[in-house]
């Protein structure tokens, strides 16, 4: 779920480690339903029997174990993946620098706000995803949010993609500060 929002080698180059093996999730397919597990040869060739094309005499160099799945090798997420991979790579890491760089900016911003308005709310972020910690009764943002034409689901994460313009992160920032606002005059936050 986080490995690309960060860096384009994932956590791994993030954090600066080399782990055996490492799975990554929706970005990798453009949302569609995928996982992928990548890694070293000596733990990945009895999955796919190794480096082998279905040309000629060629075959798979060890014996291969047997999977299956209800998603596996989908032809339109294997198109969705194909084309994100080939954007991450013509865009490079600057793609995550720059969406993380917003997220920060943003983040910040509504931090401040909070803080001065001494909301009972605070965020979590990790490069361009962030959520919104805050008390149970405090939930009640989501339906705002979704009235001021802002959607998010029940866990507060929102997401920021190459697709979000300024003016969409203007709305979001107006539309908590709104919303939190209405909710203190009608007695839901101190």
């Amino acid at each position: 779920m986080m490995g690309f929002r960060v860096h384009q080698g994932g956590s791994q180059a993030y954090f600066g480690v080399r782990a055996d093996m490492a799975t990554y999730g929706k970005i990798i397919g453009g949302g569609l339903p995928i996982g992928v597990v990548a890694g070293k040869a000596e733990y990945l060739d009895a999955i796919d029997g190794g480096p082998w094309s279905f040309a000629g005499d060629d075959h798979p160099k060890t014996d291969k174990v047997w999977f299956a799945g209800t998603f596996n090798k989908n032809p339109l997420t294997m198109a969705a993946t194909k084309a994100i991979t080939r954007r991450l790579k013509a865009e490079g890491p600057a793609l995550q620098e720059h969406l993380n760089r917003r997220a920060a900016d943003l983040t910040a911003k509504l931090e401040a706000w909070l803080e001065r308005e001494s909301f009972p709310i605070r965020i979590a972020r990790y490069g361009s995803m962030f959520k919104f910690i805050m008390p149970p009764h405090a939930t009640l943002l989501i339906p705002h949010l979704h009235l001021r034409g802002i959607y998010t689901w029940e866990g507060m994460t929102f997401f920021l993609s190459p697709i979000h313009s300024d003016a969409d992160l203007c709305a979001l920032e107006e539309a908590v500060q709104d919303s939190l606002s209405t909710m203190r005059r009608g007695g839901y936050l101190d």
